[in-house]
């Protein structure tokens, strides 16, 4: 049997990682041509767009015309995407109407905030229900270890008249 911290070594997952390109676009009859065909691209690798152009506000430098952030689960699905043969097809279009810096950047899980670190805010913020589990009304269910289910529990037990 492996010792908890090597169980739990074996459980953490790799980072998630973005392709960040800053684009200037310069043909964008052709540009359009890419830009339809890059979303089926990335759908065997997971991938999908969080930023497709927009509005940039600077805050300092110089920012540049478009931006393009692209998640995926990880930094070898983000590769393996780019050196795709679908990918590796509509590429020149890019590259013909385009000026692009393009990279790979390793992300880290979002912060865990509350009470309790090892849970997300989320799931201190919105209690579940559980109906007809021997919860009478469907009470809200909250995380093992947050301490609130505990508290419940001592309030619950001493309204009882037990201990």
């Amino acid at each position: 049997m492996l010792p908890p911290r090597l169980i739990h070594a074996q459980q953490v997952k790799t980072p998630p990682a973005y392709v960040i390109a800053e684009v200037e676009v310069t043909d964008p009859t052709n540009f359009q041509k890419y830009a339809v065909k890059v979303p089926e691209t990335q759908m065997p690798f997971d991938g999908h767009s969080l930023v497709r152009g927009g509005k940039i506000q600077a805050l300092e430098g110089e920012a540049p015309k478009r931006i393009v952030v692209i998640a995926f689960d990880n930094a070898e699905k983000a590769r393996a995407w780019y050196d795709s043969p679908a990918y590796e097809a509509i590429k020149p279009i890019r590259l013909s109407s385009a000026k692009t810096r393009m990279f790979i950047v390793e992300g880290g899980r979002p912060p865990l905030r509350g009470p309790d670190k090892r849970f997300s805010v989320g799931m201190l913020m919105r209690p579940r229900t559980l109906r007809g589990v021997g919860v009478e009304g469907g009470g809200p269910i909250y995380p093992t270890g947050s301490g609130v289910a505990s508290r419940l529990q001592r309030r619950s037990a001493s309204a009882a008249g037990h201990r």
